[in-house]
């Protein structure tokens, strides 16, 4: 499914809100999963169930989020899709931020089509979506993530 189906689908969501989008992560040096907030050595953690192990190779758009303080956060694995001026994108939570959102350079240039870069940060409105289990992670594997989350 392309992403931009997909954000249409999760902008029709209520929960709308505006928040500043940082960029504060570092992805050119290369991390393991083990060193994001929501990872946990929980078998059951749903970064060691879908094989996750760098967030340069994860199949989409990963961020940070202020209120994640910890792998047994509410907000680990909350899916949102990012709104700048008409651009949209989808991000799964991770990792926490110090403000807002926080995510890796080239999504955050792609998402304010450039205009922010110098400053590093944006005002974006947001949208939570609920249907990140169904279409990220795939029918298959639905009841079993549902229950880890």
């Amino acid at each position: 499914m392309q992403i931009s189906q997909f954000t249409n689908i999760a902008s029709f969501l209520s929960l709308t809100a505006a928040t500043v989008g940082l960029w504060d992560y570092t992805w050119e040096q290369e991390i393991s999963v083990d060193d994001l907030a929501c990872w946990s050595e929980d078998k059951d953690n749903v970064i060691n169930f879908m094989g996750w192990e760098s967030p340069k190779n994860l199949p989409l758009v990963i961020a940070g989020y202020e209120g994640v303080d910890g792998p047994h956060s509410p907000l680990c694995y909350t899916y949102w899709v990012l709104e700048y001026e008409g651009r949209r994108q989808a991000m799964l939570v991770l990792d926490h931020a110090f403000s807002g959102f926080a995510t890796d350079y080239e999504t955050f240039v792609l998402l304010t089509d450039g205009k922010a870069w110098r400053t590093g940060k944006a005002n974006v409105t947001t949208f939570h979506s609920l249907v990140f289990v169904t279409v990220v992670l795939g029918l298959s594997r639905q009841s079993k993530i549902a229950r880890l989350l």
